[in-house]
């Protein structure tokens, strides 16, 4: 009887390893399928996100976020150039820098030493054109690095041109949330000097003697005490139309423009900033932009050229209104 009870132990205890081992397998089954499950679901995940082609916002708010820009532009400027004071000269005696984004015309009429209320005025539109000059050329920016933004411009100008408009805004979308922007306050740290820079060197040109201006260090440190605030909310503004128009659009190809200084007046592709179109002699010119405008660049139906629709025109300073 013992040695029946030990067999029939024995036997049951060799079935309970066998079931033990059956579940140890299929547990890593289990695993393995679900190990599959999840690979699955992120292909697909990654697939829906590429396929995807729905706008995450309207033509609208990217209007209302271009406009918000240009107004805290506006304001910036205006204050920068009311707050501040010119002496009778120039300080800046290099013009090399700002000869490209300012045109010479401009560069001459703020060396004048025009009387104070033509002065500020002008001072505060070359603020405005430099501020809408280094947002767009930071919103047209694929990536920090020259080399690498030169060659993702060239690969998505190829992509464009063999692709159709969603898949090629679907791949703009998911190269520019990766390639650009990091942490904001790191993309912050890079883009404020720029726009520093540039306001301090408009400034010099006119003459700017405000206290605390005698080197470069004080007139940075100055601009940023004084105007800090105000410059870092234009970033902040500028990186919201930004990820908007590169990273939430799919659909369509929106850009920010501007109008060429020195250029004659076109009603069909930009704005007077001072009044209406009508009473733009035609011998006028461009000075500069003082709003920025956005487009949409399509391709035309035979696919030999692009055919841009404004969503809203640039604004632009002809050069009677600072005569």
């Amino acid at each position: 009887e013992e040695e029946r009870s030990r067999l029939e132990n024995s036997k049951l205890e060799m079935e309970l390893s066998t079931v033990q081992k059956q579940l140890e397998a299929r547990d890593i089954e289990l695993r393995g399928l679900q190990d599959l499950l999840d690979v699955r679901t992120r292909e697909l995940q990654d697939a829906r996100t590429y396929l995807d082609t729905a706008d995450l916002v309207s033509g609208e708010d990217v209007v209302s976020m271009a406009e918000a820009l240009n107004a805290e532009i506006f304001q910036t400027a205006a204050y920068m150039a009311d707050s501040s004071a010119f002496g009778a000269k120039c300080r800046l005696v290099d013009t090399g820098e700002v000869d490209p984004w300012l045109g010479a015309d401009f560069v001459e009429i703020l060396r004048s030493g025009k009387d104070t209320e033509t002065r500020v005025q002008c001072v505060q539109v070359a603020l405005q054109a430099s501020l809408v000059r280094s947002c767009m050329a930071t919103i047209a920016m694929w990536h920090p690095d020259s080399k690498i933004d030169e060659g993702l411009r060239q690969l998505y100008s190829k992509i464009q041109k063999t692709s159709l408009a969603p898949v090629a805004g679907r791949w703009r979308v998911m190269t520019r949330s990766k390639s650009k922007y990091s942490t904001p306050e790191e993309t912050e740290k890079s883009y404020i000097p720029w726009m520093v820079r540039r306001a301090i060197l408009v400034l010099l040109l006119a003459g700017w003697d405000s206290d605390g201006t005698k080197t470069w260090e004080a007139c940075v440190d100055t601009i940023m005490e004084k105007y800090g605030r105000r410059i870092r909310d234009i970033v902040k503004l500028m990186m919201r139309l930004d990820k908007a128009i590169s990273e939430s659009v799919v659909s369509k190809d929106i850009v920010v423009c501007i109008a060429a200084g020195g250029n004659q007046y076109d009603p069909g592709t930009m704005e007077n900033a001072d009044g209406p179109a009508e009473k733009v002699q035609p011998s006028d010119r461009v000075m500069c932009t003082s709003d920025l405008g956005l487009k949409v660049t399509e391709a035309s139906e035979d696919g030999t050229s692009e055919e841009d629709t404004y969503l809203m025109k640039p604004k632009v300073v002809l050069r009677s209104s600072l005569a």
